[in-house]
């Protein structure tokens, strides 16, 4: 984070999550999620971009970004409610998942479930690097 003021902003959203669903929320244009994912299996797509459209407006966080790039994961709300989302990324590695991806995905997936939040996969995986 860029500041102390962005990192007490930050803290407070990602606490958040762990107080259950919110009455009040807005959701974007589900339309648009008909063009963002491809027919064509061989042309790449921005997941960020399909999350984002999936989840209520402003409620993305992602979890260690810079970390396994090959795996999303990020603490979300979906018509209020928090949950957990893990995706692999087309654009490294064509979404195939590595040794630290599986790492960042199995951590994230025990911290939803120490909060007993809901874990929405989206994968689209070739395969598993060796």
């Amino acid at each position: 984070v860029a500041d102390e003021a962005a990192a007490v902003a930050a803290a407070k959203k990602y606490l958040s999550y762990f107080q259950g669903p919110v009455a009040e929320w807005r959701a974007p244009d589900q339309r648009r999620l008909r063009h963002i994912v491809p027919e064509s299996r061989v042309k790449m797509y921005d997941m960020r971009q399909l999350i984002r459209t999936l989840c209520d407006e402003g409620s993305v966080l992602e979890l260690r970004e810079q970390f396994a790039v090959g795996i999303i994961t990020a603490l979300c709300r979906i018509e209020g409610v928090p949950m957990g989302i893990i995706a692999n990324n087309p654009s490294h590695l064509a979404g195939a998942i590595d040794s630290p991806g599986a790492d960042k995905a199995a951590r994230f997936i025990q911290l939803c479930d120490a909060f007993d939040l809901p874990v929405l996969s989206l994968m689209d995986c070739p395969g598993m690097m060796v």
